[in-house]
């Protein structure tokens, strides 16, 4: 490890879900002033998101650089080996090291800000962790040293979660407001009282906010109303705590990385995977009324007390209804295949791994994969005749590592401008249907919610800036999120662990910093699985499900 003392800190500013494009055009138009400054000052570029571009695998590959073979988190929740029960994802799931855990004990200091898929945080010598969005509430629970939770309550912070509307909410623009600026006081309350080498936040607005009012116009207020070209407004809100931060915590020698895990598009067109596996006799459905049971139990849970609304939960049409149990709704001696989480994802229903596994390893498990796979790959828009899919991967194409077994047998990569999803809480749910600027056209059967209007595209936005990087000089290749981790490793003085799946951005590197500071690798690094969990009750994990199911995760 090189002295910290001859190396400059290390900014990270994650702002979730930003879209290159919208950033460029209102860059172009003056929207974005400090955003624009970086742009203009340092290296712009797309950054690659994970297959499929999730929230919960693209930040733990940031913060592990390393790709979900190795991490093992696919989701925002998993399925329990052995079991067809799926559960919240949590820390302890994850097999990969942190930039944190890398640096823990070691001297130099680090701080991570509501960055998802922290949640417990770790115990860690050396720095401090606040929870991201899996964190049902803001508790001792939520941050490391527990003691910061009491902490930064006193300093007035003391409820940090930010207003996550649904879809039938007014926008409370107050709100949002008063949200982003009690992100401006945390940032600046801990880097003046934890002072941290490396110091990583990240924002949500600009990923929640598109799921609602992608491509909207004008949005109703809660006082009566309207604002105009609201995701813009959302921006330059961003923009403006981008801007606060850089004049009140960044000290003249840091090296700053902006980045967003996934870029956003206008969802034109969905498929329901679920559904359509359904249709091709891939998966069986029980009766009717075991899904009917789970939705009587949903609206039970609006309007009963907290002890009955917990009696419910732990009843099995109490966990149907969170999504998150398929036991009861799948006829699995019938079913050959299925699929769960966000995106194209589909398990064989193998014998042995599953419960009621009826496909055998082997040839039977190569020929039906092969099977879905052809079907998946030639199956057309049936308006516009567009293939659904980019490309169907098989598993092992596409993940690396120890974790691969983990992953689902096949993953579907959407074109532009498709949704895919596996809720199927309904028989009636439709296999494909589409938008039209005010409503949805079905094209066949009923749809049962209403849909977002904006979802994950496969490309995010990276800034580079600061006395490292040469502003004359670009990227050779379109970096990717396990690019990150090494690059801030590097900057702050620390070996590049062995075992990171990407890469320190060398060719955009000063050639007096490199000169000075080569880039040393360091041993690779595993973690144990099965630390520090959650422990969720029925009602936290019913909170974090809502949030989820807000944004169309569920």
């Amino acid at each position: 490890m090189t002295n910290q003392q001859t190396w400059p800190k290390v900014m990270i500013i994650g702002l979730d879900g930003m879209e290159p494009e919208l950033v460029a055009q209102w860059h172009a138009e003056g929207r974005l002033p400090n955003i624009g400054r970086l742009i203009d000052e340092g290296i712009f570029s797309p950054l690659r998101s994970t297959v499929p571009p999730t929230t919960a695998p693209a930040w733990t590959t940031v913060l592990t650089g390393c790709n979900e073979g190795r991490h093992g988190t696919y989701d925002f929740r998993y399925q329990e080996p052995g079991t067809y029960r799926v559960q919240l994802a949590h820390d302890g799931l994850r097999s990969a090291p942190t930039m944190w855990e890398h640096l823990s004990g070691t001297g130099t200091t680090f701080a991570s800000v509501e960055v998802p898929c922290t949640y417990p945080p770790p115990s860690l010598e050396g720095g401090v962790i606040v929870s991201g969005m899996e964190k049902p509430n803001f508790t001792p629970q939520s941050c490391n040293p527990p003691e910061l939770y009491a902490e930064l309550r006193a300093a007035g912070l003391e409820d940090l979660w930010h207003y996550n509307p649904d879809f039938r909410d007014k926008l409370d623009w107050d709100k949002l407001v008063e949200s982003m600026q009690e992100r401006v006081v945390l940032t600046e309350y801990l880097t003046r009282n934890h002072p941290a080498a490396l110091y990583m936040q990240v924002l949500m607005p600009t990923d929640h906010y598109a799921h609602l009012y992608f491509g909207k116009d004008e949005v109703p207020l809660t006082d009566g109303g309207t604002l105009k070209q609201p995701l813009r407004s959302v921006y330059e809100l961003v923009d403006d705590y981008v801007g606060q931060i850089l004049d009140k915590a960044r000290g003249p020698e840091t090296n700053l990385i902006v980045l967003s895990d996934h870029g956003f598009w206008r969802e034109d067109f969905t498929m329901n995977v679920s559904a359509w596996l359904r249709e091709e006799g891939y998966l069986k459905l029980h009766a009717t009324r075991n899904l009917l049971s789970s939705r009587v139990a949903r609206s039970l849970k609006r309007v009963l007390p907290g002890q009955l609304k917990h009696l419910i939960s732990r009843t099995r049409a109490g966990q149907r209804s969170l999504g998150m149990d398929f036991e009861a709704r799948f006829d699995w001696p019938r079913t050959r295949a299925y699929c769960w989480g966000m995106g194209a994802k589909i398990r064989i229903n193998v014998r042995g791994r599953e419960p009621q596994g009826i496909v055998e390893a082997g040839a039977e498990y190569d020929e039906l994969r092969e099977a879905i796979i052809a079907q998946l790959t030639e199956l057309r828009n049936p308006t516009s005749g567009k293939p659904v899919f980019k490309r169907v991967w098989r598993r092992e194409e596409l993940y690396e590592g120890p974790r691969v077994e983990d992953a689902h047998d096949i993953v579907g990569e959407a074109s532009d401008n498709v949704s895919l999803n596996s809720n199927l809480h309904d028989p009636a749910v439709p296999v494909f249907f589409e938008k039209t600027p005010d409503n949805l056209r079905v094209l066949a059967g009923v749809i049962n919610k209403p849909l977002t209007p904006g979802q994950h595209s496969s490309h995010g936005v990276l800034i580079l800036h600061g006395p490292a990087f040469d502003s004359d000089r670009t990227l050779t290749e379109v970096p990717g999120l396990a690019d990150v981790a090494p690059t801030a490793m590097h900057l702050v003085g620390a070996d590049v662990p062995g075992g990171m799946d990407g890469r320190v951005l060398e060719d955009v590197l000063e050639d007096a910093w490199k000169a000075e500071h080569p880039v040393t690798h360091g041993d690779a690094a595993t973690r144990a699985m099965g630390g520090q969990d959650p422990r969720y009750t029925e009602q936290e994990e019913e909170q974090v499900a809502q949030r989820l199911r807000n944004l169309g995760y569920l």
